[in-house]
């Protein structure tokens, strides 16, 4: 290829890349990724894209069979297209994140169709000092491309009542199915209990007034020495309501 070719495809990647750093994704900020993968990602690709420009074969020229170069000129372009083509489904389409890090039959092709792009034109031009700066750039931007993937679909945390504790029952730890999950505190304290002589059941929600314990005191607030009051044992003598 000529350089003005060479140039052609260099705009190729690097336009929409650039489009899209100022049109940012609508549906939240890209995840941030370590440092030192933007910092690698960026120094290789500029060392792909100048020695794609200026063609610098520092490992001579050869030409390579017909069919290989039929081969590479093929996933050049289909290369091309789909890259182009998931920036064009990007822009048109409300500009979401999962259409750059995901949601397509093969996973992250945004990150890998200039990777195998350049690869096959460094092959092609055997210019293999492109082949290296690509498969450099490539290893450290599929790696940062990859690190947003799973910050992305990540499962978000459950979300809890607005002021729910969570706690453990603490009358066992573990059952037949493993352990107990966990309950909103709520649920815990304010259960019914039941006399274990005569069957009185205390309801939190009622409390027993007449012996000085008001509407709405936990089971666990009530005093020691209460007693119940239909048959008079004390709270050892009860148990909670299932």
């Amino acid at each position: 290829m000529t350089i003005v070719g060479n140039i052609c495809l260099a705009l190729i990647y690097v336009v929409p890349d650039m489009a899209g750093y100022y049109f940012k994704p609508t549906d939240g900020p890209i995840p941030d990724t370590p440092l030192i993968f933007t910092i690698l990602e960026r120094l290789f690709e500029v060392g792909m894209l100048v020695t794609l420009i200026f063609n610098w074969q520092l490992f001579g020229t050869r030409t390579l069979p017909t069919p290989a170069m039929v081969v590479l000129s093929v996933v050049i372009v289909a290369s091309m297209a789909l890259y182009l083509a998931i920036w064009g489904v990007y822009f048109t389409t409300g500009r979401s994140l999962h259409i750059l890090y995901g949601d397509w039959p093969f996973p992250l092709p945004l990150a890998i169709t200039p990777v195998v792009l350049f690869i096959a034109a460094g092959l092609n031009a055997w210019n293999l000092l492109l082949v290296g700066f690509t498969a450099l750039f490539g290893l450290f931007h599929i790696l940062k491309s990859v690190d947003i993937y799973r910050n992305i679909h990540a499962e978000p945390p459950l979300p809890l009542a607005e002021g729910a504790d969570l706690e453990y029952n603490d009358e066992k730890s573990l059952d037949e199915h493993g352990p107990k999950p966990a309950y909103p505190k709520e649920e815990i304290i304010m259960k019914k209990y039941e006399c274990d002589i005569c069957g009185y059941v205390y309801d939190p929600a009622v409390g027993d007034p007449d012996n000085g314990v008001a509407p709405g005191t936990a089971w666990e607030d009530v005093p020691a020495d209460w007693t119940c009051p239909d048959c008079g044992v004390g709270k050892d003598d009860f148990s909670p309501v299932a």
